[in-house]
């Protein structure tokens, strides 16, 4: 055994010095420890916890979940409108309230980016399409429609319109109409149709490549081509009393 090793140590200039030995044998406690507490541990508690609590987690509760309410789609449709008559839907996932439901058949999921829910629509908006419908909003209503906007399409199509009556599209690729009139503009094309249009009737157009017709004109554009075409009132019939085409006061069915 070696020799005892002392130490001494002087509390304070009123209090004697103390002197004390320990064998070398003994190990000397030390109050820090190599690791920290639990309480500030390196690893959070779960109050505070690097993964968040459900309420708050990073995938969004049902209410606002991250697949939107659906059509008739095995994944989430769009459609956003303030329309008079309902938004039907068939969804694998929760769907939003609504007067009416909101067709769709997608095989596809349809993206919608929104920070306002999706509205409450009085009459439906039917979509068909093999491939999914992209609308952003900052708000919902991306139709203002009082009757649906249909849509029957192998790619999306996409449609925002603040008419009476629908805005239909048949196309084999997107199709986007914008329109502020009483009657729908429709569009049967094999490719993207655009039409914005401010008239009383429609704007039609049927076209193999896109066609886009920007009017003021009190009755309807009317355009056929081949190829795409850019015009301002193709057929402008505003000093006549019947409107150029005819159409009907409620949609009947897709275009097929």
């Amino acid at each position: 055994m070696g020799h005892p090793i002392c130490h001494h140590s002087e509390r304070s200039r009123f209090s004697r010095s103390q002197h004390f030995c320990m064998d070398p044998a003994t190990t000397i406690p030390t109050a820090t420890s190599s690791y920290t507490p639990l309480a500030t541990g390196s690893y959070p508690s779960l109050a505070t916890g690097s993964y968040p609590p459900l309420a708050t987690g990073s995938y969004p509760s049902l209410a606002t979940g991250s697949y939107p309410s659906l059509a008739t789609g095995s994944y989430p449709s769009l459609a956003t409108k303030s329309s008079s008559y309902p938004s039907q839907a068939t969804n694998s996932y929760p769907a939003t309230i609504s007067l009416y439901p909101s067709l769709a058949t997608s095989s596809h999921p349809s993206l919608e980016t929104r920070s306002c829910p999706a509205p409450i629509s009085p009459y439906p908006s039917l979509a068909t399409s093999s491939h999914p419908s992209m609308a952003t909003s900052s708000c919902p209503a991306h139709a203002t429609s009082a009757y649906p906007a249909l849509a029957n399409s192998h790619y999306p199509a996409s449609a925002t319109t603040a008419s009476s009556y629908p805005a239909l599209a048949n196309s084999h690729y997107p199709a986007s109409a914008t329109t502020a009139s009483s009657y729908p503009a429709l569009a049967n094309s094999h490719y993207p149709a655009s039409a914005t249009t401010a008239s009383s009737y429609p704007a039609l157009a049927n076209s193999h490549y896109p066609a886009s017709a920007t009017t003021a004109s009190s009755y309807s554009s009317l355009a056929t081509s081949s190829y795409p075409f850019p015009t301002t009132s193709p057929y402008p019939a505003t000093n006549s009393s019947h409107p150029a085409t005819t159409t009907t006061s409620l949609p009947c069915c897709p275009l097929s």
